[in-house]
């Protein structure tokens, strides 16, 4: 179940970055929602091997921000590694 909701944090993130850029990168919307999806599940999946009790990894708050913030940090790398290009 979590993995869904990685997956689900993932495209919200990944649609929200690609209305914020700007149209003339030529970058497509799917591109923004595999980069948010990679970006929340493996920052997801970090978490979830660090957390040791299943009851602090449903009710911390760490659980919720690492996927976001891991698709964000993911999406800010390609954002500035693409420009140099």
């Amino acid at each position: 179940m979590e993995i869904l909701a990685w997956m689900l944090v993932g495209l919200i993130v990944g649609l929200i970055a690609k209305s914020t850029v700007k149209e003339s990168s030529g970058r497509g919307w799917v591109l923004f929602v595999i980069l948010g999806v990679a970006g929340a599940m493996v920052s997801g999946s970090l978490v979830n091997m660090a957390t040791v009790d299943s009851r602090e990894n449903l009710l911390g708050f760490l659980p919720v921000t690492a996927p976001v913030s891991g698709a964000v940090a993911v999406l800010l790398i390609f954002g500035v590694s693409d420009r140099y290009r």
